[in-house]
């Protein structure tokens, strides 16, 4: 009977008839009672592959009864191919969460047949396979997979079998899944152990292999997975960045820029990396500013396929005053410029005036949207169109730092006394205008009304929360202490008003000026 089926010679409808008469059950039980039996168990599993072919008929295998004997015969059979090869095409149709779930147990048996077939490619393809999904819902199994060294022998079949480009996608969705697992992230806190060591290189050896150049797709899947490993822990990327990992997404960024899946998945990388690591002097050293900057269009219908190019932008200008000027070098502005006149698109409205304000807190910054005339076009948004609360006080804020720029140009009567910091990190000689302007007003407080206080005290907050200006701000605050214990207590209750809206990192600026007075 096996042999019939197996040569496609079974009538149609002998087979509807196998079905409803509970034929799948009477072969489990033929399976079951004769499991020493090599040839009756492999004919056994032949009759349930071929039904498994089919998808009309995989609602007659999603049984525990079949699961249970596949099960079984990949326990009595790990190498014996004629009862293997069928026992795991059934166990590759199992879809529903509770078929997944039967097999959460059994991450050892799949160990063993894996390990048993390293050198079969198409085994190993079909065990990951089917092993992917149990990982993404299975908790049980994503522990066993690390303790049973099933992961080392999933490494081990990709390094034999990396022109199996379907299983590689498993594998880089499989490190995905693995990084999710809260048990796994404890057990790596602070650092990185060999097997996430090993994750890394092969995610960076993917994502920059000529092998797999042509297939953009992948390349992305790569870069995914590498996010997902390498940002679990400040080790990760640590050990990311030892690795060249920025030099890697430099070049990605410069091979594949008009392909926007990798410039995407690039970027989201990128915006990950800069809120876990001190990361602008790899920024900087690797050019990946200029090549963001170079796959934005100029001037387009819709940005809104860029937003993620946008937000990283945004992350690296928050991570150094280096990294600000070397964005201004680009045509960021004129983009920008370009968005925020034409783009109706809310999400990346709010990327780009997130990433205006971020430019105008450094001199060069006020400089150049003074040039495209950004006032006037940020008056027009801000009237014009209806934007959430947040990026409204963000355009205030804005046009503040503007305002307090141009009057300090005209007191001090010249640009050319501007010099370069000696300190790539002093803030202070690079944030002329608009961080000492908010100081001038919260020192000289008698010279200003009231709303110029609360005004420069919102400002101030915004800049706290880049936490790079606290040093700054601090000795700014105790140069000015000596003017007297008036002007502190001024600034005490000034605070008060925007208490409920500011942030720890303003409460403790003034606690500070309190002090010294």
């Amino acid at each position: 009977m096996g042999k019939d089926w197996e040569r496609d010679r079974v009538d149609h409808r002998f087979l509807i008839s196998f079905l409803y008469c509970r034929g799948v059950y009477s072969v489990i039980k033929v399976a079951v009672s004769n499991i020493a039996d090599k040839e009756l168990v492999a004919r056994s599993m032949t009759i349930l592959s071929s039904l498994a072919e089919n998808r009309s008929f995989h609602r007659f295998l999603d049984l525990t009864a079949v699961t249970a004997i596949c099960i079984r015969v990949l326990q009595e059979y790990p190498s014996t191919m004629v009862c293997l090869k069928p026992a795991l095409n059934v166990l590759k149709t199992v879809s529903s969460n509770e078929a997944i779930l039967r097999l959460s147990e059994y991450c050892t048996v799949f160990h063993v047949v894996l390990q048993t077939n390293l050198v079969n490619g198409d085994i190993c393809n079909q065990v990951i396979r089917i092993c992917k999904p149990v990982i993404e819902v299975s908790p049980v199994f994503r522990s066993q997979s690390i303790k049973c060294a099933f992961l080392q022998n999933m490494l081990e079949a990709i390094n034999r079998h990396s022109n199996h480009l379907d299983m590689l996608f498993c594998v880089c969705e499989i490190f995905t899944s693995l990084s999710k697992e809260p048990l796994l992230n404890r057990s790596v806190s602070g650092s990185c152990s060999a097997s996430w060591r090993i994750i890394i290189d092969y995610t960076l050896q993917f994502a920059s292999s000529s092998i797999f150049s042509s297939d953009p797709a992948f390349i992305g899947a790569s870069l995914h997975a590498l996010q997902a490993v390498a940002c679990m822990s400040l080790g990760c990327v640590q050990f990311f960045v030892r690795r060249q990992g920025f030099l890697h997404i430099a070049t990605l960024l410069s091979e594949f820029g008009t392909c926007l899946d990798v410039v995407t998945a690039c970027c989201d990388l990128i915006l990950s990396l800069c809120a876990l690591y001190p990361s602008s002097r790899n920024v900087l050293s690797t050019g990946i500013i200029q090549r963001i900057v170079s796959v934005l269009p100029v001037n387009s219908a819709s940005f809104g396929d860029f937003v993620l190019c946008f937000s990283s932008l945004r992350a690296i200008s928050t991570l150094s005053v280096d990294c600000t000027k070397s964005l201004l070098s680009t045509r960021i502005v004129s983009i920008l410029s370009n968005v925020v006149s034409k783009e109706t698109n809310e999400t990346i409205i709010k990327e780009s005036v997130q990433l205006l304000y971020q430019l105008s807190t450094v001199r060069e910054g006020c400089d150049q949207l003074q040039e495209f005339k950004l006032s006037e076009q940020l008056h027009k948004l801000r009237e014009n169109v209806r934007v959430e609360a947040e990026i409204a006080d963000r355009i205030d804020s804005i046009l503040k730092n503007l305002e307090t720029f141009s009057k300090k140009r005209l007191r001090s009567g010249t640009n050319s006394s501007y010099s370069a910091p000696s300190d790539p990190l002093d803030f202070s000689s690079v944030i002329t205008s608009p961080l000492m302007g908010i100081m001038d007003v919260l020192v000289f407080l008698d010279r200003h009304t009231e709303a110029e206080v609360l005004a420069s005290l919102q400002q101030l907050q915004d800049l706290c929360r880049t936490r790079r200006v606290v040093c700054l701000i601090t000795g700014r605050i105790e140069c000015g202490a000596s003017r007297g214990v008036r002007n502190q207590r001024q600034l005490v209750r000034y605070s008060e008003a925007v208490s409920r809206q500011s942030g720890d990192c303003l409460f403790g600026v003034f606690h500070f000026a309190v002090s010294h007075s």
